[in-house]
């Protein structure tokens, strides 16, 4: 009803908005004027499966998701407050509480397929029989439990959950920051972290009071994670990226763009409010992560091959 009042009073917000639902609800991918017949449906689902299951389940893809977590949770929350949120999954009532939030609802496959299924290992016996007798998911089955079996799906879950933990730190050390009861605690410091508790869903009447409410804190953990671990937005999103027909040629490549929108993004905001360990605590997360990457990469290699890998002298 909203959409068709605004037909005649704004065309062109009618069509952004309509594609924006549209693609959020899936009713694009049967469109008619967007879908793709069902033969070319099959080829570019097939498509997609097979580069998702080469490229992540069969290649080195979940070296480089290792160490995802210092270019984005520790460059944003900081490394002691990471650490301290990694601590903190130890406890089963945290793991239920991040749950909850729902910062670990979308997966890899989820935003890459459009489709969900699912993380849990023990789901492998249903991708199985699915992948033997669902002849037109074959190859989508195959790359889920590709992905799984890789450690890809492991990996990015964790580093879902480990955002979400130290998310939680986070808030709680902003809000006590905007209390300046400490002599660290200058005007610029606590109204950065006021800007910070209101980007993170927080709203002002919300952290003037003494203490968080778990309402607060778990959107503002759902919100920190949805952000920092680049999982599905369509708002963040250019339109064609959601696209059925352009979808296949944009498997791979929203992963880069989001990833550098996100570090433009913190920059320009954390530079702006003084904080200058942003950039540092990224420089330090890349070069670690470069470092970690080859000699992971050269290891697997060795243990594939058997022989050892030589580089060539760059000086």
């Amino acid at each position: 009803v909203l959409l068709d009042s605004l037909r005649l009073k704004n065309p062109a917000e009618h069509r952004v908005l309509k594609e924006l639902y549209t693609n959020f609800t899936g009713l694009s991918s049967v469109d008619p004027a967007k879908a793709m017949s069902p033969a070319a449906r099959k080829i570019s689902n097939d498509i997609m499966a097979f580069e998702y299951a080469t490229k992540i389940g069969l290649g080195f893809a979940t070296i480089p998701n290792m160490s995802q977590f210092t270019i984005s949770t520790a460059m944003e929350a900081g490394y002691l407050r990471t650490f301290r949120g990694a601590f903190r999954l130890f406890n089963p009532e945290v793991r239920k509480k991040i749950r909850q939030s729902g910062a670990t609802h979308h997966n890899v496959m989820d935003m890459l397929l459009g489709t969900d299924m699912g993380f849990n290992p023990l789901s492998w016996r249903e991708n199985f029989k699915h992948m033997i007798f669902d002849k037109g998911n074959r190859l989508t089955h195959a790359a889920s439990i590709l992905s799984s079996v890789s450690g890809f799906k492991s990996i990015n879950y964790f580093n879902q959950l480990l955002a979400a933990s130290t998310a939680e730190v986070y808030v709680k050390d902003l809000h006590k920051i905007t209390k300046g009861r400490s002599v660290l605690d200058t005007k610029q410091r606590v109204d950065w972290a006021k800007r910070n508790l209101i980007r993170l869903g927080i709203s002002k009447e919300s952290y003037a009071k003494e203490s968080l409410s778990n309402s607060n804190i778990e959107n503002a953990m759902y919100k920190f994670a949805k952000d920092s671990q680049l999982q599905k937005d369509i708002l963040k999103d250019p339109l064609m990226f959601n696209n059925p027909k352009l979808r296949p040629l944009f498997i791979f490549k929203r992963f880069g763009y989001r990833q550098a929108k996100y570090f433009k993004d913190v920059m320009n905001r954390e530079i702006a409010m003084g904080n200058v360990l942003a950039p540092l605590r990224l420089a330090v997360g890349g070069m670690f992560g470069a470092q970690f990457i080859g000699w992971a990469k050269d290891g697997l290699i060795k243990w594939y091959s058997g022989e050892d890998v030589v580089r060539a002298d760059k000086e």
